[in-house]
């Protein structure tokens, strides 16, 4: 078949998708002979073809009508005429009547009737039973329209078959029905006449295989002849492939469709077609390997005609009840161009391997609720997703992370410990840090001087509580690239160390309306090497005259500091009250002051820092000798600060009828803070930073704003070049000089802002029984799929609403250099449309203001053909421009009846 009768195929099954989108949706045959009342299902002269000629001499006046408030059973081991015996009871009900008795051999039941055998049942319109010869015969009802309703529908060890008529017999368990329906693993199978062998097999006339939900499906594999295993597989003889109803050159001389519910190991078929720059291809082709119940692998590869390649492998892997997780590894040989050109611009030849690991473990919460261990691993070379990978999300991946990490918990005890390993890489700088490992032993809170039997007010000093917290690691930094286990990487990368902290406090009401919360935290590092500093005049003949590390020791260090705090806070009210719209407005004001002390470790005493020589005139300076542990070390001068900072919240109440009250409280300043300090012991550059946060929204939470700037109170020298100890007011005429600030605002918009709330109550019509199918459960059961018509129950709601959302959000940040201002500005948007019931599209871009450029953009669009769809993901430009246009069938079973068209790095000029 030519590459263009293919394309008309795909092409007629996307326009008649388009235009044609209710197809599937036809109204119900009515060739069956259905019964249209009681008095021509107990007439023979009209029930002729339909009720067995042993009935038809039977007058109607013999036959006993039975009460349909009951549910009637035959005796077990009543014997038939062939010999045969009924080992169970066959138990029938109608709604409406129900003429016949075992006595008499026969029964009739009309409307809503159902009969159940052992593991069999049929439920039907109209059913016809046998006592004597062991039968039931069942078909439809058509109602004042003219429609059939109540088709059979026949259930067997939990299988469900749809039919026009059947006949099944109770002895051996045989049946001939007319235009079944069935679901077969994630399809569906459609056959004219089908005769069941036994429990497992039975033979199909005319038989077609979709997994198309819908009673006249929009595609089919059609046969005249199908034998199918439940539950195993289906397999037929010459087979093609109709669309629409439209018959396709797609032919095969047999077919093989497996149905089990269980896994099975078979061939992996690729994907083909050409890169412009890597040559032709075949992608994601390999074997996939159904190891047991527990365990699965997956083995794909890659391979391109300009010498590039790739292997995938990808392992799944369950326990009940115990843990679940997966393993991939995927490893690229990225090679396009030709190498003779690699002198006029690396853009025409490149040849580098890139690789992929990640891992998930999950354990069962239940499994061990004291011992829980859990892995997520995502480790990758710097550009494999930018070369290997379209999906949006991996391709703006910059930084990766992962974290194995193992918890222990005693019960009844305080005492928690958690052992992890955690990585993390820059794929823009290429740096790459891994903790290992990393070891936290926490106890919590406790209350050493709380009585166990209190009598009256607790004493203050039953306030007093401390926790402890002790943890240890050994960090790598390194560059990606580098080779990593090796004795280089270890000694000159590694840092490492322990780190004990003990936090005492207290909390205290005083003065009736404040809060004092006391503190002492003491910290204790512990180190196995120092650094000696020195004065280095030269280095390699260079002048460099200034103290610099000129030596490490190894030894076993102790760091310790401790400090003391007291905050002092309230909370002040203000409100106005009015008589209009606005009813009122409250301020409250949080203000807290608070004192911490904290000593001078940087002298002889301590001995954590060393006094040497920084110039060549002699002068000296302290250095500290842990400045590069992993916790930090002691500071260096007095602390005496006092601290102050101001939360501020402004709210209003306004009139609304809607509310039961008469009025609801709008939010006008959600956040106001102000921080800074005043370091009474230091000698210059008393007062810190000043801080300011705001935040808040309107309209609803509509638009978001928020606002972050950081001041400071001291001048610049622009002659100096420098921040000097004199107030920005006499040195830069403002009382407060900007260092830094940051203003966001986005718009957060979704249809339920747009919808109104409806509290409609179903009609007592929609609240009755509709049969056997009125449970949806019983409908899934069939394969019945949301937006099919259900002509086994004809009431049925739909949804027109359309979901969407979008985010537009607005960045602009100034960084002050001095007094000169560097400003940043862009904007970004995603959004995501639901255009109609099965049209989905969204997007996602962003414009650098400054650089006047957009970021990473892309469209995305999805189209639902009910048992089809189609997607569409396109990048318009930048490195990673790409497309991609794919139509295929939903279900598994026939993921390979697809087309697609990919088009990404190395198809497009630069």
């Amino acid at each position: 078949m030519s590459k263009r009768v293919l394309k008309f195929i795909i092409l007629l099954t996307v326009i008649v998708g388009f235009v044609v989108p209710s197809f599937g949706q036809v109204v119900p045959s009515d060739s069956l002979p259905a019964i249209d009342s009681v008095a021509q299902a107990l007439d023979s002269t009209t029930a002729t073809g339909v009720l067995d000629s042993l009935y038809q001499d039977t007058p109607v006046s013999n036959k006993v009508r039975l009460s349909t408030d009951s549910i009637y059973s035959t005796p077990v081991s009543r014997p038939s005429d062939d010999g045969g015996f009924l080992t169970s009871k066959v138990e029938y009900t109608a709604s409406d009547s129900i003429v016949g008795s075992l006595d008499i051999g026969e029964a009739y039941l009309y409307n809503e009737a159902k009969v159940s055998y052992e593991n069999m049942t049929i439920t039907a319109g109209y059913i016809q039973i046998n006592f004597d010869n062991s039968e039931v015969y069942a078909t439809g009802l058509r109602d004042t329209s003219g429609a059939v309703v109540q088709k059979p529908i026949f259930i067997e060890g939990g299988k469900s078959y749809r039919a026009d008529t059947m006949r099944y017999n109770f002895d051996s368990k045989k049946a001939k029905i007319k235009r079944v329906i069935t679901k077969e693993g994630e399809g569906f199978l459609h056959g004219e006449d089908v005769k069941k062998i036994n429990d497992n097999v039975f033979y199909v006339k005319n038989a077609a295989y979709t997994t198309c939900s819908h009673e006249h499906p929009h595609f089919e594999i059609k046969t005249n002849k199908a034998k199918v295993v439940a539950g195993d597989k289906i397999i037929t003889r010459f087979a093609y492939l109709e669309v629409l109803d439209v018959p396709t050159p797609l032919i095969v001389p047999f077919g093989f469709f497996p149905t089990t519910e269980t896994r099975k190991s078979g061939i992996i078929i690729p994907a083909y077609g050409r890169n412009l720059n890597r040559g032709y291809f075949l992608t994601n082709g390999g074997y996939y390997w159904a190891i047991n119940d527990y365990l699965d692998l997956t083995l794909t590869g890659d391979a391109y005609s300009q010498g590039g390649w790739g292997l995938n492998g990808r392992t799944n892997y369950r326990k009940r009840y115990k843990y679940s997780g997966n393993f991939g590894m995927s490893y690229s040989k990225v090679r396009y161009g030709r190498e003779e050109f690699l002198d006029y611009g690396s853009q025409f030849f490149a040849d580098n391997s890139q690789f992929a690991v990640n891992w998930s473990h999950q354990q069962d919460a239940k499994a061990n609720p004291s011992l829980r261990f859990s892995a997520n691993v995502n480790l990758s070379s710097a550009n494999y997703f930018k070369l290997n990978s379209t999906d949006r999300d991996e391709v703006l991946q910059n930084t990766a992370n992962s974290s194995i990490s193992l918890n222990k918990s005693w019960v009844g005890k305080p005492y928690n410990l958690t052992a992890t390993l955690n990585h993390s890489q820059n794929n823009t700088t290429n740096d790459m840090t891994v903790t290992l490992p990393d070891v936290n032993f926490s106890v919590n809170r406790q209350f050493p001087f709380k009585r166990k039997n209190a009598v009256g007010s607790k004493k203050w000093f039953e306030e007093i509580g401390y926790s402890y917290n002790v943890t240890g690691k050994n960090e790598i930094r390194t560059k990606m690239g580098k080779p990593f286990f090796t004795e280089t990487v270890f000694a000159d990368s590694a840092r490492n160390g322990v780190r004990h902290s003990i936090p005492i406090s207290a909390n205290y009401k005083v003065f009736k309306n404040f809060v004092l919360n006391p503190s002492i935290n003491y910290t204790e590092r512990w180190y196995f090497e120092r650094s000696e500093w020195g004065f280095v005049d030269s280095i390699d003949g260079r002048a460099v005259n200034q103290a610099r590390v000129v030596d490490t020791t190894k030894g076993f260090y102790g760091v310790r500091d401790f400090s003391v705090n007291a905050n002092l806070s309230t909370k002040l009210y203000g409100q106005w009250n009015y008589k209009g719209f606005v009813k009122a407005i409250r301020h409250v004001m949080t203000p807290t002051v608070g004192l911490s002390y904290r000593p001078d470790f940087s002298t002889e005493f301590w001995g954590y820092y060393q006094d040497v020589q920084v110039d060549t005139l002699g002068n000296t300076e302290r250095r500290n000798m842990y400045n590069y542990g992993l916790y930090g070390s002691a500071g260096e001068g007095v602390q005496g600060n006092v601290n102050f900072s101001l939360l501020n919240t402004l709210e209003s109440k306004i009139r609304d009828k809607q509310d039961s009250t008469g009025a609801k409280k709008v939010k006008i300043l959600e956040r106001l803070s102000l921080t800074t300090s005043y370091n009474v012991a230091a000698e210059e550059f008393k007062w810190s930073n000043v801080n300011l946060t705001m935040s808040s929204s309107i309209f609803k939470g509509l638009i978001s704003l928020n606002y972050s700037a950081v001041f400071d109170l001291y001048g610049y020298d622009e002659i100096e070049g420098q921040r000097v100890n004199e107030f920005a007011i006499d040195v830069n005429g403002k009382l407060l000089r900007t260092t830094s600030q940051r203003f966001t605002t986005g718009i957060n918009l979704d249809q339920s802002r747009f919808s109104k709330k409806e509290n409609s109550q179903k009609s007592d019509e929609d609240k009755q029984s509709q049969g056997p199918l009125a449970d949806p459960g019983f409908a899934n059961d069939l394969g019945i799929t949301a937006g099919d018509i259900n002509y086994y129950n004809t009431r049925q709601r739909v949804d027109f609403s359309l979901p969407w959302s979008a985010n537009v959000n607005y960045n602009l940040t100034k960084s002050y250099n001095g007094l000169d201002a560097v400003v940043r500005q862009s904007a970004d948007m995603n959004a995501n449309f639901e255009i109609t019931k099965n049209w989905r599209a969204g997007m996602s871009t962003g414009y650098d203001i400054e650089a006047k450029d957009f970021t990473y953009t892309s469209f995305d669009f999805y189209r639902n053909l009910h048992c089809w769809e189609i997607r569409c993901s396109w990048v318009p430009f930048g490195l990673q421009q790409s497309y991609t246009i794919g139509i295929n069938v939903k279900a598994q079973t026939l993921k390979d009846l697809k087309l697609e068209r990919v088009r990404g790095i190395g198809d497009f000029e630069r």
